[in-house]
């Protein structure tokens, strides 16, 4: 192993080992807190316990309780598979497009960036959500989703950029993907900043425009690590595919 490796490990106990007569949770905690001061990621399971209550006194990072019969620890070991995963594809993202993220939030909660989807068809939002589609920087609003913008969710006309009502427009009509990208890098900054808000992202680009998902879903790899970006099932299969497998 060599300094910067990215390190993770999981105890899983039935809770009865508690006879050390070398170490007490206070020493334990201080040793893991050394550790993870240099990125490693300790995740605790637990049965016959409080596995959040018990793992918090020694520092780990994420818990859960399971139990312990066959179903129980059948289910158990399909999470945490699951789980490290997804802290596997945040590591080799990390490694392949320099963003940061966070390597231990919410660790067996299976925040999955692809469970993200924009669903097909958007008819109504709720007051927190925002539909995203590919406008022109004229704001013209006649065709495809952003006609259905503009009758629906409060789009702008004349306005090519930008939130407006319960929608938010990114221009994909003034030239190629470098120049889409500037905009699109703009709505993951406001997205960020508006956790308050959920978005939905269409298919930006992929009609009128005449892209390909292939083309675009690159410009949005930095909506991995936004839990309130949604994306189209086909921009998460090219980016998933592209910078998360292994």
């Amino acid at each position: 192993m060599q300094e910067g490796d990215n390190v993770l490990v999981t105890v899983i106990t039935d809770g009865y080992e508690n006879s050390s007569h070398f170490f007490n949770a206070a020493m334990v905690k201080e040793l893991i807190e050394g550790l993870k001061a240099k990125g490693w990621v300790f995740t605790y399971i637990g049965a016959n316990q409080d596995s959040e209550q018990v793992s918090s006194q020694m520092g780990f990072q994420g818990s859960m309780d399971f139990c312990q019969d066959e179903v129980g620890s059948a289910v158990m070991f399909d999470k945490m598979r699951r789980s490290n995963r997804e802290y596997y594809r945040k590591v080799k993202l990390m490694k392949d497009t320099g963003c940061h993220m966070t390597l231990d939030d919410d660790f067996f909660m299976e925040k999955s960036s692809s469970a993200r989807v924009t669903p097909d068809h958007i008819t109504t939002l709720a007051p927190d959500e925002i539909f995203v589609f590919g406008s022109n920087l004229q704001g013209m609003h006649m065709g495809g989703a952003a006609a259905f913008a503009a009758e629906h969710f409060g789009a702008i006309m004349g306005q090519g950029v930008g939130l407006q009502g319960q929608s938010y427009a990114i221009p994909t009509m003034q030239g190629g993907v470098d120049t889409i990208k500037p905009y699109v890098d703009e709505f993951l900054k406001f997205a960020e900043a508006h956790q308050e808000m959920k978005f939905y992202v269409t298919a930006i680009g992929c009609g009128i425009a005449g892209f390909t998902p292939r083309q675009i879903a690159p410009l949005f790899v930095d909506a991995i690590r936004l839990q309130n970006v949604y994306l189209p099932d086909e921009f998460w299969g090219v980016i998933n595919y592209k910078y998360t497998s292994f």
